[in-house]
């Protein structure tokens, strides 16, 4: 015997936070005469695997959620100094963790909620 159990986990399945897709995209500009620049970030994860589960206790996904991020400068007085604002997650939405209560391997309707909360927007501003 080799002291191992099987614990009834799926045989063929993605690895664990890998996403089926991933999208990263950036509006940018910038005015060096006038010392001025801003940018809009856009971020977003498809679903994916967040905990391997079993028969008895299934498996735990993590939804896509879309992320926006802000930043604005200018600089001012000889471009000596500079004033920044930056806005993170400006969509602050939800983390949300599905349970794969039909165990078949997806997200669906019939998935339960296991877990959801909001990270919160940041908001920084610099002199």
């Amino acid at each position: 015997s080799s002291g191992l159990t099987d614990v009834d986990a799926p045989k063929n399945r993605t690895l664990v936070g890998q996403s089926p897709y991933l999208v990263n995209a950036g509006l940018y500009y910038n005015d060096e005469d006038r010392g001025f620049q801003v940018n809009v970030l856009y971020n977003v994860a498809g679903p994916r695997l967040y905990l391997v589960g079993n028969n008895n206790q299934p498996s735990l996904y993590e939804v896509p959620r879309n992320i926006i991020d802000f930043n604005i400068s200018k600089s001012f007085l000889d471009k000596k100094w500079e004033a920044r604002l930056g806005i993170q997650d400006i969509l602050n939405q939800k983390f949300k963790y599905l349970q794969d209560s039909n165990l078949n391997g997806k997200i669906d309707s019939q998935d339960s909620d296991f877990r959801a909360f909001r990270p919160g927007t940041t908001v920084n501003a610099t002199i």
